[in-house]
């Protein structure tokens, strides 16, 4: 039979554990109910508007123009009726004022009549898009016309042609994430494509047919399949609505799953923090529990008692939780429409609501089991003594910390839907966690053998050593909990260094594209220098020593990969920034189709002389076999390749040419102009700007992921308050004791003040030390970029985090300072 004055009394004599125990609850169920409500809207978007995202019901798309067998396919159903179609080109190119003082970068979509079959494009005008897009007119961005100081009406230069800026687009249904372009959009209608001259052999274009089913309703599986059929392999890609990857689902994909690897961080430091604050709840009741087993009580009475206290704090906890990650998801839908066309309204699914509630529950129970198996074996005796000795753990003590981490494992893989993503996080935590564990014990095991220095300094010491005072659990917690934090902001930074502020001096600042092989002369003449070309000629890799390429397991794999395409190139010298690693020369003799690899290749790395590379170029497979291993010698932003061949095996392909030029400042625009003049087809890439841009969207996303640092850090300070009231009884004792010696309340002050310093000092130093190691493996392994440790960055958030653990601990404290030692020494001799 249950007491519920009983329970009630509980809960409601210990109010700050209680309300801590529920908002650390709260954390981890708010991660998780964010970051699924996320996913499930996102999810629920893309299928919901998946016509619309793609602007059709089949895309057909390829880098180079349709083969005839393609095209004949889509008459062919166009006669019969069973589609409409509407051919698009997408590429970048250089677009001038009528006067030619400025000129800039653009995406460039040049659209039949009929496109969008499905959505609007919303023009300022509020005009249909059909009207607006005529023969000699332009639809723009906004964006152009502030940068190129315009208005609507007046004429712009495109490639060869003079058109007429006539509206501005402010959405289009097929490009929703437009902060990954280049420049701003411009439309441009099929009827002037050949006018512009920019499309030449080889040159950078996504030729695209978007089909709509006729009558509205019919399966375009069955059409798209038929397309399929005489598709030319993978050059061609026939894909329906349903199957097609648009740039806003990669960009989701790719981010969500970066901030699940921060959620499950989140949810793991949370946890800890939840069996911390749980353990200093429980342990505080053990007078209590001494006295209902010296009047007769049970233990299985106080197990059930307890049991459903714990229940209750739980399930308020977890619709806390529930609250606060709608508002978290709320928030992150907010920031990440800033610049998106994709609604992304607040979800709450029936699998998170039960999977949030459950989970509170479930943590409640398994890490309340710990501390009900130590506080069912509390003695009687423990009446007399506040410091009774705490029972031996027995064997069913070891049996639910194993099934403690086996919950933890699945939650984990709950969220992080990779396995092997999962099993690298869950090693790389459990290292972590076990480093800094190991590192607190040590630390106090000086603390406690430290006999010098000033009589309050010596005091704070011993006090992190006192029984129960879960030191070695707050420095464990609170560095990790920092260390994710100090993580985030230190990758973000050497991000920013590296592409943004600290922009080398001595590599290209301008790139030119499409420059066409008859073009060189005149591009050198205009630039006035004879720079190097590179000539590109694109192609797949179909098998390495006669072993088809897994393009299935290769699109798995995150990064770079060996199913993309590839830029092959010809030249009979390295380049200032490589060297041979194996191998004489690039090429050798006798070798009738040699090919030098870059050791930096994906796949390649246990490449070897003599070995067999097949490569699809133009429809026509080629067998290369490796001659020599190329290496750099130094990380910069010069233009690599990672497979090189002799001119005479590819000099004949169709190709464009780029190079690189370093322009001093101010003088870019103009040199854009004088090219865009001269060859229309040519684009230039202004790395200025782009890194601009870059800044702005990374600094978007950091806030996102802050958010959810915030709350690693948060659980932490959880832990710093719960174990200050956990002990209160023992700091009380100290406080009186103090005083009654003839201390005075500063001295006090100042021991309290001394070992919350010590405390937050050491947490931020072993975060600091964690996140550097974090953010160079980071940097130098995954990212491939030069890694700075930013000291004053560093010392700052080492001196912010230090504080604020001083400000909660003596915040939390505060309150002892004022127990009079009369009303302490009373209540100690009525045995309360």
């Amino acid at each position: 039979m249950l007491h519920r004055r009983f329970i009630l009394r509980q809960i409601t004599r210990s109010p700050g554990q209680s309300l801590l125990l529920a908002l650390g609850l709260a954390l981890a169920v708010a991660s998780l109910v964010a970051l699924s409500g996320l996913s499930a809207s996102v999810r629920g978007a893309l299928n919901a508007d998946a016509r619309r995202l793609h602007g059709a019901d089949i895309l057909v798309s390829s880098s180079a123009p349709l083969g005839a067998p393609l095209i004949a396919a889509i008459s062919r159903l166009e006669g019969s009726g069973a589609v409409a179609a509407v051919a698009v080109h997408e590429f970048n190119a250089l677009v001038r004022r009528a006067d030619e003082t400025a000129s800039l970068l653009c995406n460039l979509k040049v659209v039949d009549p009929g496109y969008p079959f499905y959505g609007a494009v919303t023009l300022a005008s509020g005009r249909s898009f059909g009207e607006v897009l005529v023969p000699g007119s332009v639809v723009v961005e906004r964006d152009l016309l502030e940068r190129l100081r315009l208005t609507t009406g007046d004429p712009l230069h495109i490639g060869s042609a003079l058109l007429t800026i006539d509206d501005v687009v402010l959405h289009e249904p097929d490009r929703p994430l437009g902060a990954f372009s280049l420049g701003p959009r411009v439309f441009v209608t099929g009827a002037d494509l050949a006018a512009l001259a920019l499309v030449e052999t080889g040159s950078r274009v996504s030729f695209r047919r978007l089909l709509k089913v006729l009558p509205p309703g019919g399966d375009p599986d069955l059409l798209a399949a038929e397309l399929k059929v005489v598709a030319e392999g993978e050059r061609e890609r026939v894909e329906t609505y349903r199957s097609a990857d648009s740039r806003v689902k990669r960009f989701f994909d790719n981010f969500i799953f970066y901030l699940s690897l921060v959620g499950a961080f989140t949810l793991l430091i949370a946890g800890l923090g939840v069996g911390s604050t749980l353990g200093a709840l429980l342990r505080e009741k053990r007078r209590t529990i001494a006295i209902l087993k010296a009047l007769g009580a049970t233990g299985g009475f106080v197990t059930r008692h307890f049991r459903v206290v714990l229940l209750l704090i739980g399930l308020v906890g977890s619709l806390a939780g529930l609250l606060l990650g709608l508002t978290v998801q709320a928030v992150l839908s907010i920031l990440l429409q800033e610049g998106l066309s994709l609604p992304l309204p607040v979800t709450l699914t029936a699998e998170a609501l039960w999977t949030s509630l459950g989970l509170g529950l479930l943590v409640i129970g398994f890490f309340g089991t710990l501390p009900l198996l130590r506080l069912r074996a509390t003695p009687p005796a423990a009446i007399l003594r506040f410091d009774a000795p705490i029972p031996r753990r027995s064997v069913a003590f070891w049996i639910i910390c194993f099934l403690v981490l086996v919950l933890a494992a699945v939650m984990l893989r709950f969220m992080l839907a990779d396995a092997a993503t999962w099993g690298r996080f869950a090693l790389g935590s459990m290292l972590a966690l076990g480093g800094l564990a190991l590192l607190s014990q040590v630390l106090l095991r000086g603390c406690r053998r430290q006999r010098r220095g000033p009589l309050a300094l010596r005091q704070a010491l011993r006090s992190l050593g006192r029984p129960g005072s879960a030191a070695a659990t707050i420095l464990t917690t609170l560095s990790a909990a920092m260390a994710a934090v100090f993580a985030l902001y230190l990758v973000e930074r050497n991000l920013d260094a590296t592409f943004v502020r600290s922009y080398p001096a001595d590599v290209p600042n301008l790139f030119f594209l499409d420059i066409q092989p008859h073009q060189r002369e005149t591009f050198s003449r205009i630039v006035g220098q004879s720079p190097r070309f590179y000539p590109v000629v694109r192609a797949r890799l179909l098998a390495l020593n006669g072993q088809a390429v897994d393009r299935d397991r290769e699109h798995r794999r995150r990064g770079d990969n060996l199913a993309r395409d590839f830029n092959l190139t010809y030249r009979d010298d390295l380049l200032e920034d490589e060297v041979l690693r194996q191998g004489k020369s690039l090429f050798g003799a006798g070798i009738p189709v040699p090919v030098s690899v870059l050791d930096e290749a994906p796949g390649m790395e246990n490449l070897r002389l003599g070995d067999t590379l097949t490569f699809r170029i133009q429809g026509l497979p080629v067998e290369a076999t490796v001659t020599s291993i190329r290496s750099r010698t130094r990380e910069t932003l010069q233009p690599f390749f990672y497979f090189v061949l002799p001119e005479t095996v590819i000099g004949r392909a169709p190709q464009t040419i780029f190079t690189a030029l370093k322009i001093p400042p101010g003088q870019g625009v103009a040199l854009q102009s004088r090219v865009a003049a001269a060859l229309p087809n040519v684009s230039a890439i202004d790395l200025g700007e782009t890194l601009r841009s870059f800044a702005g969207l990374l600094s978007r996303l950091s806030a996102i992921l802050r958010l959810f640092g915030g709350f690693s850090v948060m659980a932490g300070l959880l832990i710093v308050v719960s174990a200050v009231l956990a002990t209160g009884g023992a700091r009380i004792r100290e406080a009186v004791y103090y005083r009654i010696l003839g201390a005075r309340g500063r001295f006090v002050l100042a021991v309290f003040g001394l070992e919350n310093l010590l405390l937050g000092l050491a947490s931020a130093l072993a975060a600091m030390a964690l996140a550097q190691t974090v953010t160079w493996l980071i940097s130098r392994r995954l990212l491939d970029l030069p890694y700075q440790v930013f000291w004053a960055e560093s010392a700052l958030m080492v001196t912010a985090a230090t504080a604020m653990v001083v400000a909660v601990g003596l915040g939390a404290s505060l309150p002892v300072l004022y127990q009079r030692p009369s009303d302490f020494l009373q209540a100690q001799a009525e045995g309360e």
